[in-house]
């Protein structure tokens, strides 16, 4: 189906080949966001590696976190639901990418029922998750920055509320995908093929929603990094704090992760709108971006090991309880044991 919309011209003049694609305007641009993710989910190897990387890492990172002397504090309780929404992430790209190589189909559509109900789960909680601990780094910064001036109570129901938000919305939007039958195609074994629809129009209205509500996090984000940056100039004894130095980074990891996601809202407006064949770039763009992304979330534990002292000392105790173990030999010793047969020496007379 044409994406074009043809002009019907009354002049008879012969039309320049410079002035050819002013005969077609696009009537407006139908974002097919199944086929956009299908190309970037399915990512370079670098992306995969990143992925099972980052997995392993973060259930390490985890472990560390729920120790005695780190979750009784603030920052690290933050940190660890942080934590908890990067294993989503990069286990949605696993088993996003395995359930790929398992179909093993040149088509993008059709899929096993199953497979089309584990996509539409992983596409509601990656955004959910992300977002969610986007948030939370807000609210570190916020609470860092001005610990007296909001009370934390107030901080609290303010994040909470940011989050419900963008949970709700991540459900409602999916929730109008339709998991219908398709025709079949070929792939590594035979399948009852089903793929997700939803209605085009209100797809392109609702993007544009999203897409507005896209530079919010963006906007708080960079006003967050300024400030901290703008509290240093002023307080410059901060620098040597710790907790300080934690939040600022944290900040401006997620910070690199808005802007990349907000280049290619920014990259979808500004050049696919006027041309449809450009999107093969924007489709290549899209790859990258991930995989810059899935770096991103990797960062998160080496932050934690590079500024605070009170992880890195977790980090040494569970090293040396784990050592301790490994060189431990159980040692066991043969004991004799001894019989309770008690022997009379009374004879009978006879």
């Amino acid at each position: 189906m044409s994406r074009f919309n043809t002009k019907i011209t009354t002049t008879t003049e012969a039309t320049t080949t410079t002035e050819a694609y002013q005969e077609y305007e696009l009537q407006y641009f139908k974002y097919d966001i199944e086929d956009a993710d299908y190309f970037t989910r399915k990512s370079s190897v670098v992306d995969l590696f990143l992925a099972v990387f980052g997995l392993i890492q973060n259930i390490f990172h985890y472990h560390i976190l729920t120790r005695k002397h780190l979750k009784t504090q603030f920052i690290f309780q933050m940190i660890r639901i942080v934590c908890a929404c990067d294993i989503v992430l990069f286990s949605g790209t696993l088993i996003w990418n395995y359930m790929e190589y398992q179909v093993q189909s040149p088509c993008n559509g059709p899929r096993p029922y199953t497979y089309q109900a584990m996509r539409l789960i992983i596409m509601t909680l990656q955004p959910t998750a992300k977002n969610l601990s986007g948030c939370l780094v807000l609210l570190l910064s916020v609470m860092h920055l001005f610990p007296n001036f909001i009370p934390s109570a107030v901080n609290f129901w303010v994040v909470s509320g940011l989050a419900g938000f963008n949970a709700v919305w991540q459900i409602w939007f999916y929730s109008h995908w339709d998991i219908v039958k398709a025709a079949n195609c070929p792939a590594a074994f035979v399948f009852e093929s089903y793929e997700l629809r939803t209605d085009c129009e209100w797809l392109f209205a609702q993007k544009l929603t999203h897409d507005y509500l896209k530079s919010v996090p963006v906007v708080m984000h960079t006003i967050s990094v300024l400030v901290q940056y703008w509290n240093f100039g002023i307080r410059k004894k901060n620098l040597n704090e710790e907790k300080t130095i934690l939040v600022y980074l944290l900040s401006l990891s997620f910070l690199t992760s808005e802007y990349i996601e907000g280049s290619i809202v920014l990259f979808d407006h500004v050049l696919l709108e006027p041309y449809y064949l450009i999107q093969q770039y924007f489709i290549r763009y899209r790859i990258i971006a991930k995989t810059v992304l899935t770096m991103v979330y990797t960062t998160h534990c080496f932050i934690c090991f590079v500024t605070s002292s009170d992880y890195v000392a977790a980090v040494r105790k569970f090293s040396r309880r784990w050592r301790k173990k490994k060189d431990t030999k159980t040692i066991q010793v043969d004991v004799p044991t001894a019989s309770l047969t008690r022997v009379s020496t009374n004879t009978e007379a006879t």
